[in-house]
This record gives C-alpha cells, structure tokens and sequence, in this order.
C-alpha cells in the first residue's frame, strides 16, 4: 500500500522506449522507484496520469561550483544542492577553487562539515592538484586520495609538466583502490596571452581601443 505521499505516475516514457510501466513518485523529494509491480499498488488511487512525462535515472555533474568556504556570496553549499535537487541530479562533484583551497585535509575537512550540515543530495569534492592551486607544488594528495572523487586545480591548469606528471603519477598510485583521476582544463597561460594580445591589436586596428 502506498503511503500518503506516494504518487503513481502511470504510461510515462523512459529513455529506452518502454511505456506502460508505474513510476512511484514521492512528493516530497520529487525522486521516482520502479522497484515495484502494479500490483503493489492495491486500491490507491492512481494521479497524474500522462504520456508527456519521461522518467530518467538521477543526473550527476562531475563540475559544479558550490563555491563554499570562501564565496558564499556566489553559491552556498545548501543553494547549490537544492538547486541541482529540483533539475533532477542526484550527486554533484564539486571544484576545488575555494578558500581555503582543500589542497590539504584541514582544509578539505572544512568544506565536507559544510556538506555533511547542509547538502541536501551526496557531493563529491575534489582536492586541488597543487597547493593554493599555483602550479608550483603537489598538495598532499597522499592525504586527501581516500576522501575526494578525484584531483583538479580546475581552470588555471598546471602549467609545469613536470609538476603535472608528478601528479599523474600519484593518482595512478591510488588506482588499486579506487578510480581516482586528473581532471584538468588544458589552459596553456603564454599561448592565451599571446592571444590576447594578438586580439587587443587587432582591436586597436579597428579603433576600438
């Protein structure tokens, strides 16, 4: 017998084309289940019936800034999981540009108290590949391996390719345990500024600078 807050939402599609199975919706978190039959409905009375409705697994984005410690004002811990909640994701990853940046487990220990206390799906910090994210030297990725999905410094990109294999080959040391990986946006700083400036002249040629 379903309970109160329970809807069934009957001929919905799913993404393999199947129709005309239930999907049990509970109205307060919005989440469906299919691990029943028909039959386990009874006598409840069926709502919400419709053929426009697609029911899909949860989302996960593997790069979300939840911007806490250190941004609160952009994002909170809380904001960002209610808001990633209502669009259907069931976990998040987080980026690691915060202040503190968890590039150690001090630091990474006071962003999990914030998502322990106010995210409302589960969230998988990164640590920072290096410390303060500056590209000069490896955060203490030892540490941190067992408590965060995986290792990035987000979008300034480890510059020093010696530093970068260095951390390659941590997270490869991890790999018996867990699939931990480097995760990097491949910004390489000299060729955007010499873009830059490239763009800058041509703008100057135009008058408008």
């Amino acid at each position: 017998m379903l309970s109160e807050n329970k809807t069934v939402r009957k001929n919905a599609e799913y993404p393999n084309n199947r129709i005309d199975r239930c999907g049990l919706s509970d109205l307060k978190s919005d989440t469906y289940s299919n691990s029943f039959s028909p039959s386990d409905i009874y006598s409840e009375k069926i709502t919400n019936i419709s053929s426009d409705i697609v029911l899909v697994p949860g989302f996960v984005d593997v790069h979300v800034h939840l911007r806490e410690p250190g941004f609160s004002y952009k994002e909170t811990v809380k904001t960002g999981t209610l808001a990633a909640a209502n669009g259907g994701y069931a976990a998040i990853c987080t980026m690691p540009n915060l202040d503190p940046v968890p590039d150690s487990i001090e630091h990474l220990e006071m962003q999990l108290e914030i998502i322990r206390r106010d995210a409302c799906i589960p969230v998988y910090p990164y640590g920072a590949i290096t410390i303060g994210e500056n590209g000069r030297e490896l955060s203490d990725m030892d540490a941190l391996a067992p408590y965060v999905v995986a290792f990035s410094d987000d979008g300034k990109g480890v510059q020093n390719e010696e530093i970068m294999l260095a951390a390659m080959k941590k997270a490869k040391k991890h790999q018996t345990k867990q699939q931990l990986q480097i995760i990097t946006i491949a910004h390489t700083l000299a060729l955007m500024n010499q873009e830059k400036e490239i763009f800058l002249a041509l703008l100057s040629l135009q008058g408008f600078v």
